[in-house]
């Protein structure tokens, strides 16, 4: 009866990590070029159950964050990441989820792999020309990533 339990409780573990990975899975891998939907046209701006509603040309960022998990920035507009930090932390910025960059179509050319490059007390602006959702990392901090929604 016990080993028979201890079966059921593997088996039952071992699909609930199947599906929440999985959801992972989709939930990294979904939206990243520009071509998806910003918002769906509705007035709030929520991607991926994340609030975008913080309208921001510039991501104050610190040691190892975008200062915020969701921007919407306006289109053709240029957007300042501005590291004020002199703690010296280097940046690699790229479009990717995780610390991985992955090619995102329309995206500015500074955000392709490596990413572009931003230390302490710097700044670098890129812009967004095409609409759209598109996910940024870090690949020196992996669980460094924003979403930016170009209107």
């Amino acid at each position: 009866m016990k080993k028979a339990f201890l079966r059921a409780s593997a088996v039952c573990v071992f699909v609930c990590l199947l599906i929440l990975s999985g959801c992972v899975t989709q939930a990294a891998t979904s939206s990243l070029g520009g071509n998806s939907s910003a918002g769906s046209g509705s007035s709030t701006d929520v991607v991926n159950g994340i609030d975008c509603s913080t309208h921001s040309q510039t991501f104050t960022m610190g040691v190892a964050d975008f200062g915020g998990y969701c921007y919407t920035v306006a289109v053709n507009q240029p957007v300042t990441f501005v590291d004020p930090t002199s703690a010296s932390a280097t940046h690699f910025i790229c479009t990717g989820v995780q610390g991985v960059c992955q090619a995102a179509a329309h995206a500015p050319a500074d955000l392709a792999a490596p990413g572009f490059k931003i230390t302490g007390n710097q700044q670098h602006q890129v812009t967004f020309t095409t609409p759209g959702v598109y996910h940024l990392t870090c690949t020196v901090h992996p669980m460094m990533n924003v979403q930016v929604v170009v209107k």
